[in-house]
């Protein structure tokens, strides 16, 4: 059988790095020559480091460099100290939430030994913080930041920040902003090489979220996408519940969620262990979910997507080929066949030859014995 590109057909889409209840506005503000704002810029810098009218100078700050990240080149090592101190000794939460979100815009050329070596532990502690105000901005923060420097990840992960991870995951009550942002920082955290115990955490936070039935949608994205980096081209301890709930995840109302659940199950059939493949291949829900798949109503990475992973069952599992004549996945696939799209007419047809090739090696060896 021939093997596939190294691209799967559901592209994983680059993680955006806007929180939805902070949403900035710089396409807006960019026209603006930078240098009308520096004496502003400058006075809210001055009035921050003095620690005189605090409140209104840090989210003047803040605001600023939200509207125009390029503002972000000009805060010094000094500046970014003064926020990590703000951040671990202020009684002030807006202080401490506008404090983060600016840190999260410092350059690693100008701050990258106050970030790693002073800001870090102070915004892994703060990620359990009670109040949502504060944990939210510390995790996106850590998540622009893993964004702008993949080495800073490791410093992250040193500092525990998958432990207090798995406990948010496990909260009793969580807030529903809070764990899309914790989705979101696994996605971008997960798409660097991780050590054995750290696949592992990740695997149990990533099932965690999964689970939750009243996640949103964006959480559930997210989670998916992150399981799609750790199961990319190598084996990882998927659990069959975690499977299970991808099936689920498949008929998703939302093609943003439906899409990146089937990526995952995608790359299980290419490069999962043989136990996963024959949960894939005996699964009846993930049998109907791929005849879905086919159907021209679907969208055409779908569908080609769907033919691959048929592909690759049918190469791996006698089971699953049986099951394709009665649940109609051959009728389905014949189908294809008759659109316009030479690629779904390529995938179709080597779906059904390595089904057929498999079902007549199975006919030969019935006629031997």
């Amino acid at each position: 059988m021939r093997d596939r590109g190294r691209e799967t057909f559901i592209a994983v889409a680059d993680i955006i790095d806007l929180n939805p209840m902070y949403v900035s506005f710089a396409s807006d503000q960019l026209s603006f020559n930078i240098q009308n704002k520096m004496p502003i810029f400058n006075r809210y810098i001055e009035e921050v480091m003095e620690s005189s009218n605090l409140l209104e100078a840090i989210e003047g700050l803040d605001k600023m460099i939200n509207e125009d990240p390029r503002l972000a080149d000009h805060l010094k090592s000094e500046v970014a100290e003064r926020l990590v101190k703000i951040l671990k000794e202020s009684d002030d939460e807006y202080v401490q939430r506008s404090a983060a979100y600016i840190l999260s815009r410092a350059k690693f050329d100008t701050c990258g030994t106050i970030i790693r070596e002073k800001a870090t532990p102070v915004l892994v502690d703060l990620m359990s913080s009670e109040s949502y105000l504060i944990a939210v901005p510390v995790v996106i923060t850590l998540t622009r930041l893993a964004c702008a420097s993949p080495d800073y990840v490791c410093v992250i992960l040193d500092e525990g920040a998958f432990k207090v991870a798995l406990e948010i995951s496990r909260t009793t009550n969580p807030d529903c902003i809070m764990l899309a942002e914790l989705a979101t920082f696994m996605a971008v955290v997960c798409r660097g090489k991780l050590l054995p115990n750290q696949e592992c955490l990740a695997l149990t936070i990533l099932d965690e979220l999964l689970q939750r039935r009243w996640g949103s949608s964006l959480c559930l994205e997210r989670a998916c996408f992150a399981l799609s980096y750790l199961s990319y081209e190598r084996h990882v301890g998927i659990k069959q519940e975690t499977c299970k709930r991808l099936i689920q995840l498949t008929s998703h109302s939302k093609n943003s969620v439906a899409g990146p659940a089937f990526g995952v199950l995608a790359n299980i059939a290419r490069w999962g262990t043989f136990d996963q493949i024959e949960i894939l291949a005996k699964d009846f829900e993930f049998l109907q979910c791929l005849g879905t798949c086919l159907l021209s109503c679907k969208p055409k990475k779908f569908q080609l997507e769907a033919c691959q992973i048929i592909s690759k069952l049918a190469a791996q599992s006698r089971a699953f080929t049986q099951d394709m004549h009665s649940t109609g996945l051959i009728d389905r696939l014949n189908g294809l066949l008759k659109v316009d799209e030479s690629d779904v007419k390529m995938e179709a047809g080597c779906a059904i030859s390595v089904a057929s090739a498999h079902v007549y090696q199975q006919w030969q060896s019935l006629e031997i014995c």
